[in-house]
């Protein structure tokens, strides 16, 4: 999955670290469990390897 940093508002040039996406069952998001992105480039953060089947997600940057 990729996602384009300047579409959230964040910071284009931040380190992986600090991009994270959140994944969780419940719509409320408890239990959710944090994930950083393998890569950030060009202000593109990518996230491989991961389980979204009927799950929910959202993202957190650094600004």
């Amino acid at each position: 999955m990729e996602l384009d940093l300047s579409a959230i508002g964040a910071n284009t040039n931040l380190p992986a670290s600090d991009v994270k996406i959140g994944i969780s069952n419940f719509a409320n998001f408890t239990n959710t469990h944090w994930i950083e992105a393998t890569s950030v480039i060009n202000g593109i953060a990518t996230f491989t390897g991961l389980p979204l089947h009927d799950k929910y997600f959202t993202f957190s940057a650094a600004q």
